[in-house]
């Protein structure tokens, strides 16, 4: 149990990792980023008439993986909603607002933990947070890595493809400008006899 003084809601939301100062969850950022670094690799790596590339690279695609981002993002934190109790109570003001002895009782929140998170307690703690490294850091952290190392190799194989196009038209150019050469040659020494 603790009483928490003016403490509003979206305040108890950014300090239970809810939300942070800039409105997003740490889980909206990760997915927004991961599935950024997807569509990037989608357009890079696919053919494209691929029916996921087809699905996936519209604006009607794009909203609907960022509606899908939110709803996660929510739904992985709804247990949060559920999971204090707040009441209001009055207490004594560590102000003094009257100038003399007399202290004024201010309202303040009070929360505390519901009777079935009391209960589990540890249990519910623990699945929480090792759920949220897991599904929040882990596995998006490693698909933007494995996203993006696939995205280099594609590009490095299509650098390696370019510059073999060049050297083979520099290298054909090369003996056309020595046959027009050659032919060149031959009729000014006509011309001169």
């Amino acid at each position: 149990m603790a009483v928490c003084p003016d403490v509003t809601v979206q305040m108890m939301m950014r300090s239970s990792g809810w939300q942070t100062e800039e409105g997003e969850s740490a889980y909206e950022k990760n997915k927004k980023t991961t599935s950024l670094a997807a569509q990037r690799y989608v357009y890079v790596c696919c053919p494209v008439g691929t029916t996921i590339r087809r699905r996936l690279c519209t604006m009607r695609g794009a909203v609907w993986v960022i509606g899908g981002v939110y709803a996660a993002a929510v739904l992985s934190q709804a247990c949060r909603l559920a999971e204090l109790t707040f009441s209001s109570v009055r207490v004594p003001s560590l102000v003094n607002f009257t100038g003399g002895n007399q202290t004024a009782a201010v309202t303040a929140c009070l929360y505390e933990l519901t009777p079935f998170i009391e209960r589990y307690e540890v249990i519910y703690f623990n699945v929480y947070y090792w759920s949220r490294v897991l599904f929040i850091h882990v596995i998006p952290c490693s698909a933007l890595v494995f996203l993006n190392a696939s995205l280099v190799r594609t590009m490095r194989a299509a650098h390696q493809r370019r510059c073999q196009m060049i050297s083979r038209v520099a290298t054909t150019s090369e003996s056309h400008r020595l046959t027009v050469t050659e032919v060149s040659a031959s009729q000014f020494e006509m011309l001169a006899f």
